[in-house]
């Protein structure tokens, strides 16, 4: 039972930094887009 307790841990863990990174990521992106929209 703990072993399945830490697997969900690690699970949401995971879940919680791809979330934030993806959210970074998407903002840097977004920026990215927009400069060259200005530039052009």
């Amino acid at each position: 039972m703990p072993f399945f307790i830490s697997i969900s841990v690690i699970s949401y863990i995971k879940g919680k930094f791809t979330y934030l990174f993806d959210k970074a990521y998407i903002r840097k992106y977004v920026y990215f887009c927009n400069n060259k929209i200005q530039l052009m």
